[in-house]
């Protein structure tokens, strides 16, 4: 649902699901890694609402959850490799929050290089689509590659926000 959300631009939905997610997660000790996925969602959906300006849930609860998040993930990756490349990706998205795109770059990088060779196409997308938002000196590489991997997965709605990017110069 956190993706979902933060696809569709739902801002203040996205807040309250990042808070949902956030708890959930927080309460299963299982450290299955596709459910430990959840916490890169919550961070997704969390940062999502703070670059919007969400209202409904107070920042300072939002950015903690994007923070626990990326530490919880960072450790687990070191176990499953799965999660190395959105783990990455909740970072430099929260780093280009937080200390701006030029200090969110590297690891941008990271995480793209980490998916790169993957069957991951989906995950790759999204973080090349990221990237060319918050990156609008490579806009048009990181987007023309972000277009090629959705395409080669039918993923026809993502193509067409990708063009919506490139239509934002």
């Amino acid at each position: 649902l956190c993706s979902l959300e933060v696809r569709e631009g739902r801002v203040e939905a996205s807040a309250s699901i990042a808070v949902r997610a956030h708890g959930a997660v927080s309460r299963y000790l299982v450290g299955v890694p596709f459910l430990q996925r959840c916490w890169i969602d919550a961070a997704e959906a969390a940062l999502f609402a703070l670059e919007q300006g969400a209202r409904n849930e107070p920042r300072g609860k939002l950015l903690a959850i994007a923070r626990q998040a990326v530490r919880r993930t960072r450790l687990l990756a070191r176990f499953y490799p799965y999660l190395r490349g959105p783990s990455l990706y909740a970072k430099a998205r929260l780093t280009a929050h937080t200390r701006g795109a030029a200090a969110a770059e590297p690891i941008y990088d990271r995480a793209i290089g980490a998916l790169e060779g993957t069957p991951h196409r989906w995950e790759l997308g999204v973080v090349l689509l990221d990237a060319a938002r918050v990156l609008p000196h490579r806009r048009a590489e990181l987007a023309s590659r972000a277009r090629q991997s959705f395409e080669a997965m039918g993923a026809h709605r993502e193509v067409a926000r990708v063009e919506r990017l490139y239509d934002s110069g």
